[in-house]
């Protein structure tokens, strides 16, 4: 692309300089191509970072991208059909704004939830597992013994299955866990594994991170370690585990096929995951559906049960079969975050309201 000074814009020749992955989450690229004016635009993208534009702020970042298409430059450079070119990508990049806002919202509720000030999935707000907590953690098929050998603190209430038990794992094995919190479910495989095995546990949550690090310590199980990570980016190469599970995660993430690809790649062939998620068996109420807690609280981000289910064949695992499955109107009271149910409550939506239309469901796959 040329740099060279058009009306209005105030370019300079020189090249322009590569967007960072930042300002690629800021503004679509492609617009900025399309423009043709490409370091005008990146100014004025950086000049909003320093304003304090951030994934989430997305009406500022309208506003650059409106701010963008009155310039001179713009209006000069292109006509109305590379104008109209311009939408497809510039919704693709809205689209992922939004998806960013959600990650950064997560990622803020669970860090309150790792130092005890919020409460997420039926997570105790004292950051600590108390009756409830435990009483959930046997509804979802947890033993007794099983929650005496794992440290309270590691018990935070947030799943909505126990997946582990059903992984069938062998010593020497490498198990992944995918969103593994406060480290109840890494510290439960640990022993199946043993000392010549290995478990992995990834967060994008550094204060779950050490959190999760600390438990595994006051347990002394030194073949557990957890990593800081997106799972649609793990941070493991590729066929370098023999299963995978995760409890509650996934429907937290926007972009779900990437995290079944992601799975994909990095189990054995052979490999297996054993799943408990929550997926969506019914149309939800409106206030639900528009309430960003409600995606952090494990509702508004479930996706229909024949589409999370066509996700994941879709990524080449195969094999699929739910082990379990239940409503989860009957699980809600212990499960949702308390400002939810609060809140929806507020806006005439009962816990009954929910009724039959989210599952639990607990699934098993394998990678060819």
């Amino acid at each position: 692309m040329s740099t060279t000074q058009q009306a209005g814009c105030g370019c300079v020749e020189a090249p322009a300089p590569a967007p960072s992955p930042r300002l690629e989450t800021l503004v679509p690229i492609a617009v900025v191509i399309a423009a043709g004016c490409e370091p005008c635009a990146e100014r004025m993208v950086k000049r909003a970072l320093d304003e304090g534009a951030s994934p989430r702020d997305v009406r500022k970042t309208l506003g650059i991208v409106a701010d963008l298409r009155r310039r001179d430059c713009l209006a000069e450079a292109v006509g109305a059909d590379v104008i109209a070119r311009m939408e497809r990508p510039l919704a693709r990049g809205l689209e992922t704004l939004e998806a960013e806002r959600i990650v950064e919202r997560v990622r803020e509720r669970y860090a309150g939830i790792a130092v005890g000030g919020a409460d997420g999935c039926g997570c105790s707000p004292t950051g600590a597992a108390t009756s409830t907590t435990r009483q959930l953690a046997r509804e979802l098929g947890y033993e007794e013994d099983e929650l005496a050998r794992v440290p309270d603190e590691a018990n935070l209430g947030l799943g909505c299955g126990a997946p582990v038990e059903l992984l069938g794992l062998r010593a020497g094995e490498t198990v992944l866990d995918l969103g593994s919190g406060g480290g109840l479910d890494a510290i439960l495989a640990a022993p199946q594994v043993g000392p010549e095995g290995k478990v992995i546990g990834v967060d994008m949550t550094p204060e779950m991170i050490e959190r999760a690090r600390g438990n595994v310590r006051r347990a002394n199980l030194p073949w557990v370690e957890f990593r800081l990570g997106r799972l649609e980016r793990l941070p493991l190469p590729d066929r370098s585990v023999d299963a995978v599970t995760s409890n509650c995660v996934i429907n937290l993430v926007p972009d779900k096929g990437q995290v079944f690809r992601e799975i994909a790649r990095v189990l054995r062939p052979g490999g297996r995951l054993v799943i408990s998620d929550i997926v969506r068996t019914g149309a939800l109420p409106g206030p639900v559906e528009r309430d960003i807690l409600a995606w952090v609280g494990c509702v508004a981000g479930a996706l229909e049960r024949e589409e999370y289910f066509s996700q994941v064949r879709r990524a080449g695992l195969t094999g699929l079969e739910v082990l379990r499955e239940r409503d989860l109107a009957g699980l809600a009271e212990g499960l949702l975050p308390d400002e939810l149910v609060r809140r929806l409550r507020q806006a005439g939506v009962g816990l009954d309201d929910l009724r039959g239309k989210l599952h639990s469901v607990t699934f098993r796959a394998r990678r060819r």
